[in-house]
């Protein structure tokens, strides 16, 4: 009576084990295994394991100058490019208003660069460019 009860235990641990692991991504049978063999030691080593399945990936928080496809980035083109925008020369001086083809230009023609400091309406201050994914983008496509 006492193996049997063992054997059910270890069995009950054992695809506790097995559910677990294939939620968590890993081998559901080498776990089964696994968690007969060592029983609550071995739920105990699976928890503490990372998540190989991806469910449970952690996004950056939204950050607006974060394109996630393709459609937000032309929704954010538009935007863009009816801006005035800003920059500081290479002789420390704020130079603008510009529009966004100037800046192209300026762009193309390494007058400014990724660490270069621009601002426009509606910014917070001035930012590089490297900062500002959305107008980076912008630059890189034309």
């Amino acid at each position: 009576m006492n193996f049997f009860t063992s054997l059910i235990f270890l069995i009950i641990v054992g695809s506790l084990a097995s559910q677990y692991a294939k939620a968590k991504g890993r081998d559901p049978l080498r776990w089964f295994v696994i968690g007969m063999l060592f029983s609550l030691f071995g739920l105990l080593v699976l928890f503490l394991l990372p998540d190989l399945s991806g469910k449970n990936e952690v996004r950056p928080k939204q950050n607006p100058n974060f394109v996630d496809s393709e459609e937000e980035l032309l929704e954010l083109r538009p935007v863009e490019w009816s801006k005035e925008w800003y920059y500081v020369n290479t002789g420390k001086q704020s130079v603008g208003p510009v529009s966004m083809s100037t800046l192209v230009k300026l762009w193309k023609a390494g007058q400014i660069q990724l660490a270069t400091l621009v601002w426009s309406e509606g910014m917070d201050g001035w930012k590089k460019i490297e900062d500002l994914r959305s107008l980076k983008t912008c630059l890189d496509k034309d």
